[in-house]
């Protein structure tokens, strides 16, 4: 019993730290190569060019992790908070830029236990081109791009998802996770 006490410790600590670090890639915006969902209904009635101001911001989704043959999965989910991000979307060149931060309270449940985590001043892009081909966005910044999906674009509301499928293997934990993130601007 005391062995499996403490493999349960161990393993829970493990997955911890990793979460950890796995979760401040996400949030902080450094997984970018991104991919939607083509089954979405997306609704464009007006120009993405302009300046817009974030509102909502809420990420979720499951890793899975494999450590000593065990499998454990955790569910997540992000809400941001004090959210002062802007995206301006110029034309002539096609360029973005992405100012201001904002900050997310993320709860994971792992074993039967609820954890929260918050993480500040995060951003959402880095400055960048633009490309738009029907619902599919595109930044692209160096030699990293973002694709996103413009679930809604109106006169005075722009709803981006995205969907990010993240795969690491260390020595004594690998890791699947999907994520989604939904964002919200209004201008």
């Amino acid at each position: 019993m005391l062995k499996s006490i403490r493999f349960d410790y161990n393993l829970t600590f493990a997955i911890m730290k990793y979460f950890a670090i796995l979760m401040s890639f996400i949030i902080s915006g450094i997984l970018v190569s991104c991919s939607s969902d083509d089954g979405n209904n997306s609704k464009i009635t007006s120009s993405i060019e302009g300046e817009w101001t974030a509102s909502d911001l809420d990420y979720s989704g499951t890793t899975t992790f494999v450590f000593n043959g065990e499998t454990i999965n955790v569910d997540f989910v992000g809400e941001a908070y004090d959210m002062n991000n802007t995206l301006v979307f110029n034309s002539n060149p096609n360029t973005v830029i992405s100012s201001g931060y904002y900050s997310i309270e993320l709860t994971f449940k792992m074993l039967g236990e609820e954890y929260t985590e918050t993480a500040e001043d995060l951003e959402f892009l880095e400055d960048g081109t633009w490309s738009l081909s029907g619902d599919k966005l595109t930044v692209i910044n160096g030699d990293e791009s973002t694709v996103m999906l413009i679930k809604e674009l109106t006169e005075h509301r722009l709803i981006l998802i995205i969907e990010e499928e993240e795969i690491i293997d260390l020595e004594e934990i690998s890791s699947t996770a999907k994520i989604k993130g939904v964002l919200n601007y209004i201008r």
